[in-house]
């Protein structure tokens, strides 16, 4: 529950696949499922999770990673990791 009062370093943005993946099945957000990202965030920084197509916020959750490592891993075609582990994610809709 910290992450829902904790203030957020930076926005995220995920695509409709990802959403559904968190929202509906309770997975973790992958490095896949991110669209783009504002604000500047490091490891273990708390952040909000928007819907890129509603543009809602649909949760926040706790950074595995600095913004600057994921700028570097979403340049690969078919990125790997997970940025947000379901154990830390809290769904807000």
């Amino acid at each position: 529950m910290v992450s829902f009062y904790a203030p957020s370093q930076a926005d995220i943005f995920v695509d409709a696949g990802a959403e559904k993946a968190m929202v509906a099945k309770g997975h973790s957000l992958l490095l896949s499922g991110i669209s783009e990202f504002s604000g500047n965030f490091q490891r273990n920084d708390i952040v909000s999770v928007y819907s890129q197509t509603s543009g809602k916020l649909i949760g926040k959750g706790r950074a595995r990673f600095s913004r600057l490592v994921v700028e570097e891993l979403l340049q690969f075609k078919h990125p790997e990791g997970t940025f947000i582990h379901r154990d830390d994610w809290v769904t807000l809709l």
